[in-house]
């Protein structure tokens, strides 16, 4: 299905997929930002995401990027729900997985499990992907 196009990434891929729906909003519909960011600063472009659904999950214990660092989700997300979006981007945060957050993410180990001050894990991220098109 051609409307259904998605981007998941974890880490510095976390970072490029965001890129990605920025430089290229009509080609993907949703995208999972996993223990990423953006790396040096935001994009200056990142208004062109909003038609794209975003949901960050981020570990408040990762030793490679700072969850509330300059480069970390919070920025981010808070960045690009200023934009205004048509869905307004998601942050999930784990106490305690790390850096390798993404394999508990991916795996739906880590559902219901995140701190309740952010946006509750409460249904499957592949659920959440097909709940979003091109269309």
């Amino acid at each position: 299905d051609a409307s259904r196009i998605y981007m998941a990434g974890w880490s510095q891929g976390g970072f490029a997929s965001l890129l990605f729906a920025a430089n290229h909003p009509e080609k993907v519909a949703a995208v999972i930002s996993v223990g990423g960011g953006f790396f040096g600063c935001v994009p200056t472009n990142l208004c062109d995401i909003k038609p794209v659904a975003v949901w960050a999950f981020h570990s408040t214990n990762d030793g490679v990027i700072s969850l509330s660092g300059d480069n970390g989700s919070i920025q981010a997300i808070k960045a690009i729900n200023a934009c205004n979006p048509d869905v307004t981007a998601k942050l999930t945060v784990f106490p305690g997985l790390g850096h390798g957050v993404h394999n508990q993410v991916f795996s739906l180990a880590a559902m219901d499990t995140g701190d309740p001050a952010y946006d509750p894990y409460d249904q499957s991220v592949y659920d959440w992907l097909l709940s979003f098109s091109l269309d």
